[in-house]
């Protein structure tokens, strides 16, 4: 018998501990929600209007001595890494004298006619001088795979800065 009222005992504070924890976790799905509506979030609807791409306002003037350059690469085929690592080989050697703009809508129409990156594209294009630097579509190979193929890439945009310079002058 008092196996038995231990047991009921354990179920009674299992069902305790539940209820408990059940509260705990309707406190936590309220401050979630409180805290999604306060930051602009209602929904799971609304996360999908939120933009994935640059505005649509124009892309900023070069340094003096600098360049604008515009990435197209293709959102679908994963080539973001390969973007990113050209960004940051860009900074460390230019910081902000070369600046540098993804799938830019305006500038995508301007340069291929259609508003949107085209599939398997990856290219690189002096905004100023509308000079394609490089293209994956017409080789297949990324400038990132091989570092002789950046420092070429680099050297290009040096080469371009330093004609603005002496333009300068």
């Amino acid at each position: 018998m008092s196996a038995a009222l231990s047991r009921e005992g354990r179920q009674a504070r299992q069902v305790g501990t539940l209820n408990s924890a059940r509260r705990w976790l309707l406190v936590a799905a309220v401050l979630v929600l409180q805290a999604r509506s306060f930051v602009g979030i209602t929904g799971p609807v609304s996360l999908s209007r939120i933009p994935l791409r640059a505005g649509e306002d124009e892309l900023p003037e070069a340094p003096p001595g600098g360049r604008v350059l515009h990435v197209e690469f293709c959102m679908h085929c994963k080539y973001l890494p390969q973007y990113l690592k050209l960004r940051k080989a860009l900074a460390d050697r230019f910081g902000e004298r070369v600046l540098c703009f993804a799938n830019h809508e305006d500038t995508l129409q301007e340069l291929c006619g259609q508003g949107t990156s085209r599939s398997g594209a990856f290219e690189v294009v002096d905004v100023k001088t509308k000079e394609l630097l490089y293209t994956k579509l017409g080789s297949g190979v990324h400038i990132t795979e091989r570092q002789e193929w950046m420092d070429k890439l680099l050297e290009d945009v040096e080469k371009l800065s330093q004609e603005d310079t002496s333009e300068l002058l």
